[in-house]
Protein backbone atom coordinates (compact mmCIF):
# COMPACT_ATOMS: atom_id res chain seq x y z
CA UNK A 1 0.00 0.00 0.00
CA UNK A 2 0.83 3.08 -0.96
CA UNK A 3 1.89 5.55 2.10
CA UNK A 4 -0.13 8.40 0.91
CA UNK A 5 -3.22 6.19 0.15
CA UNK A 6 -6.10 6.35 2.85
CA UNK A 7 -7.99 3.10 4.09
CA UNK A 8 -10.91 4.97 4.22
CA UNK A 9 -13.81 5.17 1.33
CA UNK A 10 -16.34 7.43 1.70
CA UNK A 11 -19.41 5.52 -0.44
CA UNK A 12 -22.29 7.31 -0.36
CA UNK A 13 -24.51 9.11 2.22
CA UNK A 14 -28.50 9.86 3.03
CA UNK A 15 -30.67 12.13 4.62
CA UNK A 16 -33.00 10.04 7.07
CA UNK A 17 -34.97 12.72 8.87
CA UNK A 18 -35.77 16.25 8.38
CA UNK A 19 -38.48 17.72 10.86
CA UNK A 20 -38.96 21.68 10.51
CA UNK A 21 -41.27 23.82 12.44
CA UNK A 22 -41.12 27.60 12.04
CA UNK A 23 -41.89 29.42 15.31
CA UNK A 24 -44.45 32.35 13.68
CA UNK A 25 -45.35 33.87 16.84
CA UNK A 26 -41.36 34.47 17.71
CA UNK A 27 -40.68 38.23 18.01
CA UNK A 28 -37.46 38.57 20.26
CA UNK A 29 -34.19 40.25 18.73
CA UNK A 30 -31.95 37.33 19.34
CA UNK A 31 -32.23 34.12 21.29
CA UNK A 32 -29.31 32.18 22.23
CA UNK A 33 -28.78 29.39 19.41
CA UNK A 34 -29.36 25.85 20.91
CA UNK A 35 -27.99 22.85 19.11
CA UNK A 36 -27.72 19.16 20.08
CA UNK A 37 -25.51 16.86 18.17
CA UNK A 38 -25.65 12.77 18.43
CA UNK A 39 -24.23 9.65 16.65
CA UNK A 40 -23.91 6.23 16.36
CA UNK A 41 -21.63 3.96 14.64
CA UNK A 42 -22.68 0.08 13.61
CA UNK A 43 -20.67 -2.17 11.69
CA UNK A 44 -22.14 -4.39 8.75
CA UNK A 45 -22.88 -7.44 9.90
CA UNK A 46 -22.38 -8.93 6.40
CA UNK A 47 -18.90 -7.27 5.01
CA UNK A 48 -15.92 -6.44 6.74
CA UNK A 49 -15.02 -3.05 7.61
CA UNK A 50 -17.59 -1.75 5.94
CA UNK A 51 -19.84 1.18 8.32
CA UNK A 52 -23.01 2.95 8.81
CA UNK A 53 -22.15 6.46 10.52
CA UNK A 54 -25.38 7.83 11.37
CA UNK A 55 -25.19 11.69 12.33
CA UNK A 56 -27.88 13.91 14.02
CA UNK A 57 -27.94 17.39 15.02
CA UNK A 58 -30.78 18.97 16.65
CA UNK A 59 -31.42 23.03 16.38
CA UNK A 60 -33.55 24.47 19.17
CA UNK A 61 -34.46 20.97 20.57
CA UNK A 62 -38.28 20.79 20.64
CA UNK A 63 -37.82 18.35 24.32
CA UNK A 64 -35.66 20.81 26.08
CA UNK A 65 -36.81 24.08 24.71
CA UNK A 66 -40.37 25.76 24.62
CA UNK A 67 -41.76 26.61 21.23
CA UNK A 68 -42.23 30.14 22.27
CA UNK A 69 -38.65 30.87 23.05
CA UNK A 70 -37.87 29.59 19.81
CA UNK A 71 -37.51 30.79 16.21
CA UNK A 72 -37.62 27.11 14.87
CA UNK A 73 -37.25 23.97 15.86
CA UNK A 74 -35.12 21.70 13.57
CA UNK A 75 -33.95 18.13 13.98
CA UNK A 76 -31.84 16.63 10.81
CA UNK A 77 -30.03 13.33 10.46
CA UNK A 78 -27.87 11.47 8.02
CA UNK A 79 -26.25 8.63 7.64
CA UNK A 80 -22.96 7.75 5.54
CA UNK A 81 -21.57 4.65 4.57
CA UNK A 82 -17.58 3.94 4.63
CA UNK A 83 -15.49 0.99 4.12
CA UNK A 84 -11.97 0.52 5.45
CA UNK A 85 -9.25 -1.47 2.42
CA UNK A 86 -6.17 -2.70 2.84
CA UNK A 87 -6.59 -3.08 6.80
CA UNK A 88 -4.22 -6.04 7.05
CA UNK A 89 -1.76 -5.37 9.48
CA UNK A 90 -3.66 -1.90 10.87
CA UNK A 91 -4.29 -2.22 14.77
CA UNK A 92 -7.71 -2.39 15.50
CA UNK A 93 -7.11 0.78 17.82
CA UNK A 94 -6.35 2.67 15.00
CA UNK A 95 -8.91 1.82 12.58
CA UNK A 96 -11.56 2.64 15.42
CA UNK A 97 -10.28 6.07 15.62
CA UNK A 98 -10.45 6.70 12.08
CA UNK A 99 -13.83 5.38 11.52
CA UNK A 100 -15.07 7.01 14.95
CA UNK A 101 -13.26 10.52 14.31
CA UNK A 102 -12.66 10.64 10.49
CA UNK A 103 -16.26 9.27 9.11
CA UNK A 104 -17.56 11.99 11.10
CA UNK A 105 -15.56 14.98 9.88
CA UNK A 106 -16.29 13.94 6.40
CA UNK A 107 -20.13 13.87 6.90
CA UNK A 108 -20.34 17.13 8.89
CA UNK A 109 -20.05 19.69 6.58
CA UNK A 110 -23.08 18.09 4.47
CA UNK A 111 -24.94 18.03 8.05
CA UNK A 112 -24.27 21.90 7.94
CA UNK A 113 -24.92 22.32 4.31
CA UNK A 114 -28.24 20.75 4.60
CA UNK A 115 -29.10 22.62 7.90
CA UNK A 116 -28.60 25.91 5.87
CA UNK A 117 -30.39 24.83 3.10
CA UNK A 118 -33.54 24.05 4.94
CA UNK A 119 -33.72 27.08 7.06
CA UNK A 120 -32.63 29.36 4.38
CA UNK A 121 -35.44 27.72 2.07
CA UNK A 122 -37.75 28.01 5.07
CA UNK A 123 -37.96 31.63 4.21
CA UNK A 124 -36.39 32.54 7.38
CA UNK A 125 -32.21 33.86 8.33
CA UNK A 126 -30.42 30.65 7.56
CA UNK A 127 -28.64 29.11 9.98
CA UNK A 128 -24.82 29.13 8.76
CA UNK A 129 -22.80 26.65 11.50
CA UNK A 130 -19.11 27.54 11.71
CA UNK A 131 -17.01 24.77 10.95
CA UNK A 132 -16.12 22.30 13.78
CA UNK A 133 -13.81 21.28 15.78
CA UNK A 134 -15.03 17.06 15.47
CA UNK A 135 -13.16 15.89 18.54
CA UNK A 136 -14.45 18.80 20.88
CA UNK A 137 -17.56 18.09 19.23
CA UNK A 138 -17.73 13.75 20.05
CA UNK A 139 -16.48 15.24 23.72
CA UNK A 140 -19.00 17.53 24.50
CA UNK A 141 -21.51 14.95 22.98
CA UNK A 142 -20.58 12.74 26.05
CA UNK A 143 -21.08 14.72 28.24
Amino acid sequence: MDKAECILQFVNYSVDEIVFINNSEFDKEETELKLKFKHNIKEDDKEAKKYYVNIAMNVYDKDEHEMQDCPFQLNVSMTGVFKISNYEGIDDDVINKIVGENTIAILFPYLRSLITSITANANINPLILPPVNIISLLENEKK
